[in-house]
């Protein structure tokens, strides 16, 4: 998770659009200062705003193998 100003998109959402960042994100990914935040899908839900951007594609298992 990216906060306001480390980059992929980070200052559109929270400048430009002016939404603000849940609370665990503001925490963790902009109060930290580190400017970003590893987080499992597991605490998505703590994390989730109106606006959620992920780059996974997808389960890439085969689909054959029970």
């Amino acid at each position: 998770m990216f906060g306001h100003n480390y980059g992929r998109g980070g200052e559109i959402i929270y400048g430009e659009f002016g939404l603000k960042a849940p609370a665990e994100a503001q925490k963790e990914a902009i109060d930290s200062g580190t400017g970003w935040t590893s987080i499992s899908l597991e605490k998505l839900p703590e994390f989730s705003g109106d606006i959620i951007s992920c780059p996974w594609s997808g389960d890439s298992s085969d689909p054959k193998i029970v």
